[in-house]
């Protein structure tokens, strides 16, 4: 049995038993803990593991400078299959999406989180702070999610390289013409 107890303003704990105690064991509130269940330990790695994720995130958001999203994860990028869409404006209308996105918010790089419920948009946060739920979600999807950002940006960075190219081109081309 557990009594409180209070010695000179300072809660502390007297374990006490159905037998006597002869040494009057009494501990600081604060020093007892409870061992965290397989749950907690569980979630914790989680957490521990998204952030890894996110630091690396950071770097490469940092160094390509390619912003990504908001895409909700493990959906199929179709259009014209009535099913699908009737069944996304169904989970639109009735319940919660998970939005994700590697982005620069408020000059800082990482990765965000902003579920829509009801089809209307929340505000974005980083997805160390969202709910437990979208986080493990975001794990389970994170290859799918760095594979499409890392072609977004391939992409992306494609684009201005051949740009660059084809204007060079154009200037060795223009080099050989003389004013008359």
């Amino acid at each position: 049995m557990k009594k409180p107890t209070s010695a000179g303003g300072a809660q502390s704990t007297a374990i006490t038993s159905s037998t006597p105690n002869p040494l009057n064991f009494t501990f600081q509130g604060g020093l007892l803990r409870r061992q965290p269940s397989q749950l907690d330990l569980a979630y914790s790695q989680v957490q521990a593991t998204l952030l890894a994720l996110e630091d690396r995130a950071r770097a490469i958001g940092g160094q390509l400078g390619v912003r990504f999203g908001p895409v909700e994860l493990s959906e199929p990028n179709e259009t014209g299959n009535p099913s699908k869409e009737l069944a996304l404006l169904l989970r639109l209308m009735t319940g919660r999406i998970h939005m994700f996105m590697l982005d620069r918010v408020n000059g800082t790089w990482g990765l965000w989180y902003s579920p829509m419920v009801r089809a209307v948009a929340q505000p974005v946060v980083p997805l160390r702070d969202a709910p437990v739920e979208a986080r493990t979600f975001f794990l389970e999807h994170s290859e799918e999610f760095f594979g499409r950002y890392l072609a977004t940006a391939e992409v992306q960075l494609k684009a201005p390289q051949t740009a660059v190219a084809a204007g060079q081109r154009t200037l060795d081309l223009l080099a050989n013409v003389q004013e008359s």
